[in-house]
């Protein structure tokens, strides 16, 4: 398999041309370090399955400057398999596993903001017995809500530690009762009434990180309704929460019907965009395990030029099958400084999601 990849972040952005080779590797591998250069590790496998440790296979590692446009070849004897891991700082970033295939040839970007939180969705092609830990499901009367604190816009999601993120606060609310809220976590797990019933969750996030200026402040709220989930809707290998707090299979739960947005921001490979007509095409979706879920109807788009105390609406056009597009004029004036950004998309059935972020991109500095 061929595939070209392209990396995109203020800073940092990969490729590289790794050779497979046999060999057993630790579960813990790590990309060599040096500064203000970013480094690519490919895991092969194959695997123990769900545990994520690999049974035999290699790591291998290479610095390079970004942003970058890479080529990477991979190949590999039936069973194999492989992991893209991406070192920007001390942040590291994952792929999901992926088996090669003879022939083909893919794109994707790595880093390409904005960097938000959200939610993993299996691979494709993943084994039918590799567990699924749903992080957004209602198992009888256990909902479970637990987020990826940063996630790009290809779905590589950061690895829990080390950890850059200063502050955080999260809370679940019904109504007008708050139900659970914590800082410093990023999820929960609780026990609600059984009646079908909104429900809010809000997560605010902030990081602090010399290696990324962009996409460090969100705000983010869900809106959905939930009731008692008595049957199964998800897959027979996943595994839910159960009201006693452990993981207890797939029996009696559903996934929640929580709105995810996906975006595809028109910048450069250093996260700039220039003063004039801009554009942001966002797809809207929901988390993985939903069945038949509602039409995404609605969306919203709004853009600041000064941190947030002014919006600007965009104008939006529908797409089809949840996706949006957004126009604006970003003006003269802006010229160097960061724009935030704020979507909202809304299913038919009322549920939706609105997030925030700040200095989701920086407009380019007037060259004149």
């Amino acid at each position: 398999m061929a595939s070209t990849v392209s990396s995109l972040v203020p800073g940092f952005q990969s490729r590289t041309l790794p050779r497979q080779r046999a060999g057993n590797v630790p579960s813990w591998l790590s990309s060599l370090r040096s500064p203000s250069v970013a480094h690519t590790t490919r895991t092969c496998g194959p695997w123990a399955g769900s545990s994520g440790s690999p049974r035999s296979g290699e790591a291998l590692s290479e610095p390079f400057k970004a942003p970058a446009r890479r080529i990477e070849y991979v190949g590999g004897s039936a069973g194999a398999s492989y992991q893209d891991w991406l070192k920007a700082g001390e942040r590291r970033f994952v792929s999901q596993e992926q088996t090669p295939r003879p022939g083909r040839t893919t794109a994707a970007d790595w880093l390409r903001g904005p960097l938000v939180p959200g939610f993993t969705e299996p691979a494709g092609g993943a084994a039918a017995d590799e567990t699924w830990y749903c992080a957004a499901c209602r198992k009888g009367d256990a909902l479970t809500f637990s987020l990826t604190t940063v996630m790009d816009s290809a779905g590589h999601h950061v690895l829990a530690l080390p950890s850059d993120i200063t502050s955080s606060h999260f809370a679940v609310v019904s109504g007008d009762t708050t139900l659970y809220e914590g800082d410093g976590v990023s999820g929960g797990a609780l026990t609600v009434p059984p009646d079908k019933a909104p429900y809010t969750v809000v997560y605010d996030q902030t990081r602090t990180n010399d290696d990324f200026r962009q996409s460090l402040t969100t705000h983010t709220e869900w809106t959905f309704a939930s009731g008692h989930s008595g049957g199964r809707t998800v897959p027979d290998n996943w595994t839910c929460v159960s009201e006693a707090g452990e993981y207890d299979g797939p029996a009696k739960c559903s996934a929640l019907p929580v709105v995810v947005p996906r975006y595809q921001l028109d910048t450069a490979p250093d996260g700039t965009s220039p003063a004039g007509d801009a554009h942001l095409v966002v797809g809207f979706g929901h988390v993985p395990g939903v069945v038949a879920p509602p039409a995404v109807t609605e969306a919203a788009v709004e853009v600041s030029f000064d941190g947030g105390e002014r919006w600007t609406e965009a104008s939006v056009t529908a797409l089809g099958e949840g996706r949006f597009r957004a126009d604006w004029t970003t003006p003269d004036a802006a010229a160097g400084r960061d724009a935030s950004l704020r979507v909202t998309g809304t299913d038919a059935d009322g549920n939706a999601v609105t997030q925030t972020v700040k200095a989701a991109f920086t407009v380019a500095a007037d060259r004149g």
